[in-house]
């Protein structure tokens, strides 16, 4: 009798890891597989009234982590509440963070010194990702609004809107170049003429694993500033 219990015990031991095995298995069929995590990058106030700031990140794998991402999004200049309610969502969404940051209406900002569509937007060298620096992304001159930081070499990134023109190039943030029918701006029905908007930026940690597969921290909202088209 005592035999047939021992047996028992080993055959559903034996069960259970053969039931553990096929759901790791699964796991990994779905995709569902675990990635190196990065720290975001640290929220600085404001300076002045147009110029968002963040801190660098020094303490992620220097093998995996290689620069910041931005987007952003335009709302009212009343609508708090839209604003909120995104923010909740993406903190608290399942999918990768540039997908949630993509279904709540966030398009990523451009290089408009390079190449475009590259990633990241913020490339650091190897010295510069554990370097203490901040990152301006500044707005004060709506003509021509950029990002800098000084992480040990001195950079100015001009950047473009996720938008195209009419020959194919990505739009920038001047008032000249917002209109009321573009991709960005259409869903908040502005009238033609004069307006306001602001502008909500996120900043993440962004990492390459395995050399092909992206890995982003979690989004940091930087807040928003106001933008005119006169």
């Amino acid at each position: 009798m005592k035999t047939q219990n021992n047996l028992r015990r080993i055959w559903k031991a034996a069960n259970m890891a053969v039931f553990v095995s096929l759901i790791l298995v699964f796991l990994q069929a779905c995709g569902l597989e675990s990635y190196p995590y990065l720290s975001p990058p640290g929220l600085l106030p404001h300076l002045g009234s147009d110029v968002f700031r963040f801190n660098s990140v020094t303490d992620n794998d220097t093998d995996v982590f290689v620069g910041y991402e931005l987007y952003y999004k335009f709302y009212q200049t009343s609508s708090g509440t839209q604003l909120v309610s995104d923010n909740f969502e993406i903190a608290n969404g399942t999918n990768r963070q540039d997908i949630r940051l993509k279904d709540a209406g966030y398009r990523r900002i451009r290089n408009g010194a390079g190449d475009p569509d590259g990633k990241p937007l913020i490339y650091l060298e190897l010295a510069q990702k554990t370097a203490d620096f901040e990152v301006r992304i500044d707005f004060s001159d709506q003509g021509s609004a950029k990002i800098e930081f000084d992480g040990i070499a001195k950079a100015d990134i001009p950047i473009l809107r996720g938008v195209k023109d009419g020959s194919g190039n990505y739009k920038d943030f001047s008032s000249a170049d917002l209109d009321v029918d573009d991709d960005d701006l259409a869903a908040l029905n502005i009238n033609e003429g004069a307006f306001e908007v602001d502008i909500a930026i996120y900043a993440l940690s962004f990492g390459r694993y395995e050399l092909v597969k992206d890995v982003y921290s979690e989004p940091i909202l930087l807040e928003t500033v106001r933008l005119y088209d006169y």
